[in-house]
């Protein structure tokens, strides 16, 4: 019985440059959605931060028209308590005209924002503008 040889030597640098094209084909799509995922986690967590301050600048008005009923609308700095880790709300009240004006400053892990809030005289909102925002 006659065996024949087979050559395979012309095929099988190929067949290897093949296989490592793809290899780095493969690796370049995982480091891409490595980062992509990376990006997606910072995004989530900017969001949640910012959401967190919004909730905060909203606990401003309540905490502001509560200081300046029981104290008053001479010019101060008051730190409210807040029941967040890593979160600080603090109002500079100010009197302005017959009213009063509170510039609220939050802060939340590494994101900051503020707003002023101007009140009549009998303590009732008149005014809100959003003052500065600044993320990580």
């Amino acid at each position: 019985m006659k065996t024949r040889k087979i050559q395979t030597t012309g095929r099988r640098g190929f067949s290897t440059m093949v296989v490592i094209a793809s290899m780095v084909l493969l690796s370049g799509a995982a480091m891409s959605m490595g980062t992509l995922l990376k990006h997606e986690i910072v995004r989530t967590r900017d969001a949640r931060s910012q959401m967190q301050l919004r909730q905060i600048l909203f606990a401003a008005v309540p905490a502001a028209r509560q200081e300046l009923a029981t104290n008053g609308n001479r010019a101060r700095d008051v730190q409210v308590t807040l029941p967040l880790e890593n979160a600080t709300l603090t109002l500079h009240i100010a009197p302005a005209g017959q009213g009063s004006e509170v510039t609220a400053g939050a802060t939340f892990r590494d994101s900051k924002a503020g707003e002023t809030l101007t009140f009549s005289p009998n303590f009732d909102l008149t005014g809100t503008v959003l003052t500065q925002t600044h993320g990580q």
